[in-house]
C-alpha cells in the first residue's frame, strides 16, 4: 500500500488546494480523494465529495465517488488523524460509496450504490472483517423482477442496515442475510414482479397517474422494528394529503410488508407550502444518514440526487407499527449536512450559507430529541461530512453547495479539516 504524507502546506502545493478562509482552530489535515479524482471538472469535484466518515481502530475512513458520472472504483482511504498520512485499504467495485455500517461483531459493510463490475460474480456490497480482509458479496441477482437484467437487486444498493444479527440491503427490492455470512441473501420482497410503481402524483397543478421506479432508499432501524422507505413516494396533494409507502419487516415470515404512512408523521411541518424547491422534487424525497439512539432514529430528509440535498432533521419513534417523528429545530436557515454517532450521543453538522460565508455548528444529543450546540465556525466552502474522535472534530469540504452557486474554492472539494473540541 502506498502511503502519502499530508502536511497542510505540502498537500496544498501538491494538489492545488485553495487556502480558504476558515475559523480559528480549523486545520487542514489532508485530501486523499484529490489523489484519486484529479481535475476541476464537475465530475471530479463531485467524486471527491465525502458523503460520510467512520472512525475505526483509531483511524478515519473516507467515502467518495460519483454514480451518475461513473467514476468508480472507489478507494477506501484510511487516515491517520494526527498526521494526515493515509493509505488505500480497498478499492470498492462501485461508482460511489455513501455509507459505512458496522455489525454487532465490528465488521464493516459498504453498500454498492452502483456496481462497477459487469459480471455476475462480483458483488454489490462489500465487507471488511476484523482481520482487515475484504469480501465482495451479492445481494440477490434478480429476484422476481422481470423488468431488470441479471443484475436485478445487485445493480444498486442504496442503503444497508445491520439489525438483530442480520444484514439488510435496499435496492429495487429488499434482501437480507446473516452477519458475516458469504451465502446468497434472501429475497424479502418476493411479491414484487416489477421495479415500477404507478402513483397518483401532482403534475403541473393536476393529479395524474405516473409510472416511476420504486427504489428502496432508506432503512430506519429501531430497537424492535425495522422499516424501509422507497424514494419514489405516492401522493395526491403535496400540501394536504401525502401518503408514503412504509415497508416493515416481519421477523416471523422474513418478509417486508407494505403499509401507508403520512408525510406529516415522517417530516412534520409546513414544508411543501413554504419551500417551492422541495415541493418541485417532492416525488423523490428520501431519508438518509439514519442514526439510532436509544428508542429513536434520527435522520435527514432530503432530495434524491447524485449528491443528496439536505433539508430537515427529524427524530422518529416506532409506535404500533407506525413511524412518527418530530422535526428538530436547528436554528433559522440551518440545514443538516451529516449525522455521526459518537459513543452514547448523536451529533449533527448543521450549516447556514449566504453569498459571503457559511456558518457551521455541531449539535449533540443524548436522547435523539434535545440537541445542544457544542461547536461553531465559519468558512467560505460547504462541509459535507462529520466525525468525532477524542478531542477532535473532523469535517470534509465540498466545492459544491446544495441549492446554491458553487463557491470559488472548487479544488478544496474532499479536503479533510479538523478542529479541537472547546
Amino acid at each position: 500500500m502506498k502511503r502519502h504524507s499530508c502536511i497542510a502546506a505540502a498537500i496544498a502545493a501538491a494538489v492545488g488546494l485553495v487556502q480558504v478562509a476558515r475559523g480559528d482552530g480549523l486545520e487542514l489535515l489532508c485530501n486523499p480523494n484529490a489523489t484519486r479524482w484529479k481535475g476541476t471538472n464537475a465530475a471530479m469535484r463531485m467524486s471527491r465529495v465525502v458523503n460520510s466518515m467512520l472512525v475505526h481502530n483509531g483511524r478515519l475512513l473516507l467515502s467518495g465517488g460519483e454514480w451518475n458520472a461513473n467514476t468508480g472504483p472507489c478507494p477506501i482511504f484510511s487516515v491517520d488523524m494526527e498526521t494526515g498520512a493515509f493509505t488505500n485499504l480497498f478499492s470498492c467495485g462501485t461508482e460511489s460509496v455513501w455509507y459505512f455500517r458496522k455489525d454487532s461483531a465490528g465488521r464493516i459493510y459498504i453498500p454498492g450504490v452502483d456496481i462497477k463490475e459487469g459480471t455476475k460474480t462480483i458483488g454489490s456490497l462489500f465487507r471488511m472483517d476484523q482481520d482487515g480482509s475484504w469480501t465482495n458479496l451479492l445481494t440477490i441477482p434478480k429476484g422476481n423482477i422481470a423488468s431488470l437484467g441479471w443484475e436485478g437487486f445487485a445493480m444498486h444498493t442504496w442503503d444497508l442496515a445491520c439489525w438483530k444479527g442480520k444484514v439488510f440491503t435496499a435496492g429495487y427490492g429488499i434482501a437480507y442475510g446473516d452477519e458475516g455470512s458469504n451465502e446468497a441473501m434472501t429475497n424479502a420482497t418476493p411479491g414484487l414482479t416489477s421495479c415500477h410503481k404507478t402513483y397518483e402524483m401532482m403534475v403541473s397543478n393536476r393529479v395524474a397517474k405516473v409510472q416511476v421506479y420504486r427504489r428502496f432508499y432508506s432503512f430506519l432501524p429501531f430497537k424492535d422494528d425495522l422499516y424501509c422507505f422507497p424514494a419514489a413516494m405516492g401522493y395526491t396533494n403535496v400540501n394536504t394529503n401525502m401518503h408514503i409507502e412504509q415497508w416493515r419487516f416481519d421477523s416471523e415470515t422474513g418478509l417486508f410488508n407494505c403499509t401507508s404512512n403520512t408525510w406529516d408523521n415522517l417530516c412534520p411541518g409546513d414544508n411543501f407550502k413554504s419551500d417551492r424547491e422541495l415541493a418541485r422534487h417532492a416525488g423523490n424525497v428520501v431519508f438518509y444518514h439514519a442514526t439510532p439512539i436509544k428508542d429513536r432514529v434520527v435522520y435527514i430528509v432530503g432530495v434524491e440526487s447524485m449528491k443528496c440535498q439536505p433539508w430537515f432533521l427529524c427524530s422518529g419513534v416506532s409506535n404500533d407499527g407506525v413511524v412518527k417523528s418530530d422535526r428538530i429545530d436547528l436554528g433559522e436557515g440551518f440545514h443538516p449536512m451529516c449525522l455521526f454517532r459518537h459513543g452514547e450521543e448523536v451529533e449533527v453538522l448543521a450549516s447556514k450559507w449566504t453569498d459571503a460565508e457559511i456558518e457551521h455548528k455541531v449539535l449533540s444529543s443524548q436522547d435523539g430529541l434535545n440537541f445542544t450546540k457544542v461547536l461553531e465556525f465559519k468558512t467560505h466552502q460547504p462541509m459535507t461530512a462529520l466525525a468525532h474522535h477524542g478531542d477532535w472534530y473532523f469535517f470534509a469540504s465540498s466545492g459544491l453547495a446544495p441549492r446554491l452557486k458553487s463557491f470559488a474554492d472548487e479544488d478544496d472539494s474532499g479536503a479533510i479539516y479538523r478542529m479541537k473540541a472547546k
